[in-house]
């Protein structure tokens, strides 16, 4: 029951004995004789969240371990009880969930370099029997009657085995470990300042539900910093790829400066307020963690940039040299500024306004990575700024066609030319529901036709997060 017992007993000594040199009477003297009194039993009890957020780093991909100073029946104890072991654990021989540090020390070795160098320079720390460490790694949930030393040398061990660590402490003996680790997570309420100082994340609640919120939202920024590479992206190829075709086969540019100021608002500043602020969201924790090698741009955001890119190309290619054409329009191909008027504007103000409006739609496909991920409106509500970005955008869009008149080279349009406009961009959502299903139905066939062993072969990296129970 992880219970700290206390024998609480005395015992009448004569005063004439007190007189004599106490210094010489042994501690046999003391502790013999004894009228036993009670027996206390105390426990630190956890913290109601704590199993909860031990079960959900387990379903992350992140393998808890608890070191302590407690004997090895208490930290079982514990460890049951908050979930690091399962509740039928029995000790078996061979078995490395259950450490004593004694233990640990004499499997793994010493350090290649120890004592006060390590401590100056815990970078160059290495294990120097890393074959042993990697038999127990695996296996290792418990580690008892553990000192700062033993954390250091087991965050050491882990590195080295190509895990991301994150370690928590609080006392000054725990810097060497938290600088060590790729996360130190150091207590803002019982953490020395040494601690504080070592660590990169400091817990002002000194709560373990903290570390998994942490999680969560590490995850969530670095999903929101792909969207936002895969929209950018997306809107610059297209972009470009305007700029240079129009240059070459025009002779001129169809969007002015003040209009490419305004796009660059949308893509940059518009567009990074909008994605970067979506919330984190409890799924996060449902996949395992990102290996330490990866990259910021994967397999399905390639996909969706090059789906997107392709047929916002063609689209606008198509209104370049037949909008004015199919909208009985004349065509605003050679019109000088001086020339410029709002009849001869609109061919060119109908292609900005499109290509404005694809991004807009885009911006909605680029809140999912995956190309599993067909529904591009999951989620859409939880994120007001989000919203209101798409609005504020659309707005001022509207306000520069209909208003800008030849301060923007921007001709008003009529209810027909706007449809179209909204049409051509509403056909970004619908080519990214339809290449995903497609692809996602495709990698479906492909994958029936591998082997099981070819399909066991895929692993992934754990983070390993050792904890010191407090």
């Amino acid at each position: 029951k992880a219970y700290r017992v206390l024998l609480l007993a005395y015992r009448d000594i004569s005063v004439s004995k007190l007189d004599n040199d106490i210094s010489k009477l042994s501690a046999d003297f003391f502790e013999s004789d004894l009228t036993f009194i009670s027996v206390v039993a105390l426990q630190d009890t956890l913290r109601e969240e704590v199993k909860e957020a031990i079960a959900r780093c387990k379903v992350s991909g992140i393998t808890v371990r608890m070191l302590t100073g407690d004997s090895k029946e208490t930290a079982v104890a514990i460890a049951k009880e908050c979930g690091i072991l399962p509740e039928n654990w029995v000790e078996q021989e061979g078995d490395y969930s259950v450490l004593q540090a004694h233990e640990f020390r004499r499997l793994i070795g010493d350090l290649q370099i120890s004592g006060d160098e390590a401590e100056k320079q815990p970078s160059r720390a290495k294990l120097s029997n890393v074959s042993a460490f990697k038999d127990i790694a695996g296996e290792l949930k418990v580690l008892a009657r553990s000192t700062p030393e033993d954390k250091f040398k087991l965050v050491t061990g882990l590195i080295q085995c190509g895990h991301i660590v994150a370690v928590t402490g609080d006392g000054t003996n725990d810097a060497p470990a938290l600088k060590k680790a790729d996360v130190g997570i150091a207590m803002g309420l019982e953490g020395t300042d040494v601690a504080r100082e070592a660590a990169g994340i400091i817990l002002l609640d000194d709560n373990f539900n903290s570390i998994v919120t942490s999680i969560k939202w590490g995850r969530n920024v670095f999903d929101s910093v792909r969207k936002f590479v895969q929209f950018q992206l997306t809107a610059n190829i297209v972009a470009l790829f305007l700029s240079f075709f129009s240059a070459i086969a025009l002779q001129e540019t169809p969007f002015n400066s003040v209009q490419m100021l305004w796009l660059n608002l949308i893509i940059d500043s518009m567009a990074s307020l909008a994605l970067a602020t979506e919330p984190a969201q409890p799924e996060l924790l449902n996949r395992k963690p990102y290996r330490r090698n990866e990259h910021i741009m994967t397999r399905d955001m390639i996909l969706n940039i090059g789906c997107q890119a392709v047929y916002q190309i063609i689209m606008l290619i198509v209104m370049l040299y037949f909008a004015d054409d199919i909208m009985g329009l004349p065509s605003s191909s050679g019109v000088s500024p001086d020339q410029w008027n709002e009849k001869l504007g609109r061919h060119y103000t109908l292609v900005f306004h499109a290509f404005v409006l694809m991004q807009i739609f885009n911006e909605i496909n680029a809140r999912k990575l995956k190309i599993n991920e067909i529904n591009v409106f999951s989620g859409f509500f939880n994120n007001w700024l989000f919203i209101l970005m798409l609005l504020l955008t659309l707005l001022v869009q509207m306000l520069i066609v209909q208003l800008g008149s030849e301060a923007v080279r921007c001709s008003p349009l009529n209810i027909v030319q706007h449809a179209a406009c909204f049409l051509v961009g509403f056909g970004s959502l619908l080519v990214s529901c339809m290449g995903k299903f497609i692809i996602h139905k495709y990698r479906a066939v492909s994958y029936t036709h591998l082997t099981l062993p070819t399909i066991y072969s895929v692993q992934i990296s754990v983070v390993a997060v050792s904890l010191k129970k407090k």
